[in-house]
């Protein structure tokens, strides 16, 4: 009985895998219970060769078993989050695509780059984009969203969106705007907590709803769910049928797929996995989602795509284990649940059936990869803003000291890695990158976070001995907003600072110090941050 469940459910969900090949379980269970789809992260990606390998294999598994091409997705936005960096490169963030074309005075950067990455991303087998991001940035105190927004006013974010669906359409990769019904006014992290947007309904109708309009209009394939609270509404978006069926689906008029975020993120469970939520909901403790079955609850709001981010024999573990708990809900899942198959089930599958095969059912989509449209847009938004502010910069050499600062997670990614290997070998360091088993991150001084006031613990990597008086270098990797002390707390002792992922911190860190803004992080920005400190 369990497994008919899972075989009727799994149509309708995408799951992630362990690591960079598949498991014999992993293989076993998409062949089994084929999903939707695959996400992939940077824990899946060695390489170019490697990344078209997996996806191919994965392709031909659930191509066998469901006679459908799967949805192979990845979020590879640009800058920070770009999850297949290693295979495919880094792209610029989206907020610097657009202030590249304003410092420019022309358009055509946005495309030409959204293209680029698709082609890459279709050159690996991957055939759905989880991007462009629709919010807007409009709370500069946003710990997640920042340079991934285009900008932080609602027109220009509505062109941009508009302007990348058309692109990526062009591509025939798949597309998702997100994240709905915008992400960008909140200060809280939805994958820690539940973040408050602190607008209405109406207020949300009136901005941050515009951007997504923009994308339904141009095309999108799928819109995705946000786990956020508006501040007139008791559930998260994603959970909410009214916020999916009468605004997306009604006001917007999107007839595509509506996919969630990541099922695991606090900002919907709490932190505890589907089994733990369904136990609280039993037991009437500390869980987010009122209803008694938090799957049941996804599915009735409208949502036509569960996804979860962890590996596929964990997710089938956790659902098979949390049937059971729900006795009273077997009614629900072998006949209303048919009812919510006729509707999502032929949605997803039209999906599937243009989605572009990875293997040996798929078209080459081979690309020679160029990273001139990426060294452009960051040469132009490091370099206008970076000359300006290094006017009587003192000589910088080999010898002179650049330290990295940041929380302990900023360091985690491979694309920090990745810029800060390229920027110490650019400017005549030979150390490699950092954080490694022989060069450890080193505790700098606790602070805390604004609005909430929550502690934030600082670390910073050093090359180069440095003197009493202010000089060197200070990177600052870090994405979450700051209380002004702490910025100049950071930049004190330094008399060049480059700031990245979070730009407002150049306008609140002493006008004294000479300020490098890239606007993100990525190789190309790191490449011009050192062509500008070496003259």
């Amino acid at each position: 009985m369990i497994n008919d469940i899972i075989r009727k459910l799994s149509p309708l969900i995408v799951v992630g895998l362990e690591g960079t090949v598949l498991t014999d379980r992993e293989r076993e269970l998409l062949a089994a219970f084929p999903p939707a789809g695959v996400i992939f992260f940077a824990r899946n990606v060695v390489d170019t060769a490697q990344l078209k390998g997996l996806a191919s294999e994965v392709s031909d598994i659930i191509m066998d078993a469901s006679g459908l091409v799967p949805l192979i997705m990845a979020d590879h936005e640009g800058g920070r989050t770009s999850v297949l960096a290693k295979a495919v490169g880094t792209p610029p963030s989206q907020m610097s695509l657009l202030r590249a074309e304003s410092l420019l005075g022309e358009k055509g950067m946005l495309e030409e780059t959204f293209r680029e990455t698709a082609m890459r991303m279709l050159s690996c087998g991957i055939n759905m984009t989880l991007s462009p991001v629709a919010d807007i940035n409009s709370e500069y105190l946003n710990p997640i969203i920042g340079t991934r927004a285009f900008d932080i006013a609602a027109d220009p974010v509505c062109d941009a969106v508009l302007r990348a669906i058309l692109a990526l359409r062009e591509t025939g990769i798949l597309t998702s705007i997100k994240h709905f019904p915008g992400h960008g006014s909140t200060t809280g992290d939805s994958h820690l907590v539940l973040p408050s947007v602190g607008k209405t309904i109406d207020e949300l109708i009136q901005s941050d709803m515009e951007p997504f309009r923009s994308g339904v209009s141009a095309g999108a394939d799928t819109v995705m769910t946000a786990h956020i609270a508006p501040a007139d509404r008791s559930l998260p978006a994603s959970l909410d049928p009214f916020i999916i069926g009468d605004l997306l689906r009604g006001r917007l008029g999107f007839d595509g797929v509506v996919i969630t975020d990541g099922l695991e993120m606090a900002g919907i469970l709490t932190g505890r996995g589907l089994t733990g939520a369904a136990s609280g909901l039993n037991s009437g403790e500390g869980c987010l989602l009122k209803p008694a079955c938090v799957l049941r609850t996804v599915l009735e709001a409208g949502n036509d795509i569960l996804l979860f981010s962890r590996p596929a024999a964990e997710v089938y573990a956790e659902i098979e284990e949390m049937l059971p708990l729900l006795e009273d809900d077997l009614d629900f899942w072998h006949e209303e649940f048919d009812d919510i198959l006729a509707c999502s089930r032929p949605r997803v599958d039209e999906l599937r059936s243009r989605a572009v095969a990875a293997g040996r059912s798929g078209v080459d989509r081979a690309w020679e990869f160029s990273d001139e449209i990426y060294e452009r847009v960051s040469d132009i938004v490091t370099g206008v803003a970076g000359r300006a502010g290094l006017a009587g910069r003192p000589t910088f050499d080999d010898s002179t000291p650049i330290v990295f600062c940041g929380e302990e997670k900023d360091f985690s990614y491979f694309t920090t890695a990745s810029f800060i290997s390229i920027l110490l070998s650019e400017t005549g360091r030979t150390e490699g990158v950092a954080p490694t088993p022989e060069r450890a991150l080193e505790p700098l001084f606790e602070g805390s976070s604004p609005r909430s006031r929550e502690p934030m613990r600082f670390f910073s990597l050093s090359y180069g001995s440095r003197s009493e008086k202010p000089s060197g270098v200070l990177v600052m990797m870090g994405r979450r907003p700051l209380i002004v002390e702490d910025l100049n707390r950071l930049a004190e002792g330094f008399d060049t600072i480059v700031v990245t992922d979070w730009p407002w911190a150049s306008r609140l860190i002493d006008t004294q110090k000479k300020i490098i803004t890239t606007y993100g992080i990525c190789d190309s920005a790191a490449s011009a941050v050192a062509g500008l400190l070496s003259g």
